[in-house]
């Protein structure tokens, strides 16, 4: 179609200004900063902060490009792995992107395809550097121990395997680009419920970090996060939102379940809160 065709000459020609002027290179940012902020955010990640933290340590006194070796987030689902991943993304203004591996057919986005489709495309990290001008974002994959794949539309591990390897993926042929590009310095973290079904050759790639759900005493500390988010993507001060009383608090205590399930609650308590408010200002 019109749009399609429209849409791949963006493409080339994004390409193109690539080529032609290079592209950019994160830098390590304030290190203290961000640890101090992601240890109050999720305590329960602590480990993890810390290991991300020592290694980017080791990288300051080189060429201080940030950059983080493939990470596996293992745990159960609904403790917060993939908001971990956001709040590390925005902490340190990388451009991110989740890429939802649950449920996937085809490896076409990951993989790309070819100029000659209709629906050609390039690889899912190609398209972030051309998009972004940047060398090295951070890609989610998103529930990797449920992608699927078939012979006919490719697997995303097998396409992984190569993107994972430093070697292979400073040489990376994209189908779209009809060239290699230098994908060695994107930065991919992933998340599962499970790895009994993940291939050994795959895992290997990966530090595998496994997430305990957080405990008791962390459960506040989620309520008052997902206050700020909840102003935020409501656009609302917070000396809008209510103070939660001793009722409140002990409502939101049969949700200590999940960081999931407590978000959920927390929200919908708000928003209760805010109706029952302007209702009382109406009469």
């Amino acid at each position: 179609s019109l749009v399609e065709e429209k849409t791949r000459e963006s493409r080339i020609s994004q390409l193109m200004t690539m080529k032609k002027n290079g592209i950019k290179v994160s830098k390590i940012p304030d290190l203290s900063g961000m640890q101090t902020q992601l240890d109050k955010d999720f305590p329960w990640f602590s480990h993890v902060t810390k290991m991300f933290i020592e290694s980017l340590i080791v990288r300051i006194h080189g060429a201080s490009t940030f950059h983080l070796a493939p990470t596996l987030l293992l745990g159960d689902p609904g403790i917060g792995k993939t908001a971990y991943c956001c709040r590390l993304a925005e902490l340190i203004h990388i451009p991110f992107n989740v890429f939802g591996l649950g449920g996937s057919l085809s490896n076409q986005v990951l993989a790309g395809t070819e100029r000659g489709w209709e629906t050609a495309k390039p690889s899912l990290p190609l398209q972030m550097m051309m998009d972004h001008q940047i060398a090295n974002p951070i890609i989610l994959l998103d529930e990797i121990d449920k992608a699927g794949g078939s012979e006919r539309n490719g697997h995303p591990h097998h396409t992984l395997l190569g993107l994972l390897e430093p070697g292979s993926a400073k040489k990376w042929f994209d189908p779209f680009l009809m060239g290699h590009v230098d994908m060695s310095l994107v930065n991919w973290i992933a998340t599962a419920n499970s790895i009994a079904h993940l291939p050994r050759s795959l895992l290997s790639r990966f530090h595998v970090m496994r997430i305990e759900k957080p405990g008791i005493e962390h459960y506040p500390a989620i309520v008052w996060r997902t206050r700020m988010s909840f102003c935020k993507v409501n656009g609302l001060e917070q000396n809008i939102l209510p103070l939660f009383g001793e009722a409140e608090w002990q409502w939101l205590e049969q949700f200590y379940i999940t960081p999931r399930k407590l978000r959920q609650a927390t929200e919908v308590l708000l928003s209760n809160l805010l109706s029952t408010s302007r209702n009382k200002m109406l009469h």
